[in-house]
C-alpha cells in the first residue's frame, strides 16, 4: 500500500511508512574557546531548521541518507577554520589539525573571501552504529538517538557560518497525540488482546472436541471409546 505525502515542508515523498526529505539550512554563530559543536540528532537539527522540526515531530525514527556542507567566510578571523562530521563513537576533535584529518572535512583559510567547495560525508559515516535513530530524546541509551555531531574549530571566538544540504529518511509515522513510548504501550496492549483471543479460541475448540473432560455429554450419542477409536486415540493415550 502506498503511503501519502505527509508534508511539503521537507519536500519529501513517502513510500509505505517511510518518507525521504531534503533540508537546506545554515548554521552560524561564534566559536567558544575555538570550537563549536552541533549534535546531529533531531533536537540539534531543530535548533537550525524549523522546517525539519515541523516534519520530524510526526515520525518515530530517522536516519541520514546524505550530507553536504561548506564553510562560508564570516567577518574577520584570527585563524583558519575547519569543519567536519564526527561519529559519536569517536573522541571529539578539538583543534584545526585534528578536524582536518577527518575523512570529510573542509578548511577555510584565514584570509579566504570565498566559501570552501562542497564536502560530502561518506555513507558509512552517516549510518553510524544503528540502522535507525529515535526522533524524540529520552531513550535509556542515547546512542540510539544520534549518529554523530558536526564540529567546527578555529580562532578563539571567531564567527563561523556553515551551509548544509542534508537528506533524511523518516520511518513509522505517529499520531500527533502519541509519543513513541505511548505507541509501544499501544502495540503491547494489542498483542496481549490477540494472545488472549487466541487462547480463548483454543479453549473453545478443545471443549467442542470433548477433550477437556474424560466423559462426553450424553447428547452427543457417542461413547468415549467409540470417539477415541474414530480419532485414532487408544485408552490411556491422552
Amino acid at each position: 500500500m502506498k503511503g501519502k505525502k505527509r508534508s511539503k515542508n521537507g519536500g519529501g515523498r513517502a513510500k509505505g511508512d517511510i518518507q525521504s526529505a531534503q533540508y537546506h539550512f545554515v548554521w552560524t554563530g561564534n566559536l567558544a574557546t575555538g570550537n563549536a559543536s552541533l549534535p546531529m540528532n533531531a533536537s540539534g537539527l531543530a535548533t537550525v531548521s524549523t522546517r525539519f522540526l515541523a516534519e520530524a515531530d510526526a515520525w518515530r525514527d530517522y536516519r541520514y541518507t546524505s550530507c553536504r556542507y561548506k564553510i562560508h567566510p564570516n567577518g574577520t578571523r584570527a585563524a583558519a577554520q575547519t569543519a567536519g562530521w564526527v561519529p559519536l563513537s569517536d573522541t571529539a576533535p578539538s583543534t584545526v589539525a585534528q578536524i582536518a584529518e577527518l575523512k570529510a572535512s573542509s578548511v577555510l583559510a584565514m584570509s579566504s573571501t570565498t566559501p570552501t567547495p562542497w564536502a560530502s560525508v561518506p555513507r558509512s559515516d552517516l549510518a553510524g552504529p544503528f540502522p535507525w535513530y529515535k526522533v524524540i530524546d529520552g531513550t535509556p541509551d542515547t546512542s540510539e538517538e544520534i549518529p554523530a555531531r558536526f564540529q567546527v574549530s578555529g580562532g578563539s571566538t571567531d564567527p563561523f557560518t556553515v551551509e548544509f544540504v542534508i537528506g533524511i529518511q523518516f520511518k513509522e509515522s505517529l499520531p500527533p497525540a502519541n509519543t513513541p513510548m505511548e505507541l509501544e504501550m499501544l502495540r503491547g496492549m494489542r498483542e496481549l488482546r490477540k494472545q488472549a483471543a487466541l487462547e480463548e479460541y483454543k479453549k473453545r475448540t478443545v471443549s467442542a472436541l470433548g477433550l477437556l473432560s474424560p466423559s462426553l455429554p450424553a447428547t452427543t450419542g457417542l461413547s468415549s471409546s467409540r470417539l477415541q477409536s474414530q480419532v485414532g486415540v487408544t485408552p490411556g493415550g491422552l
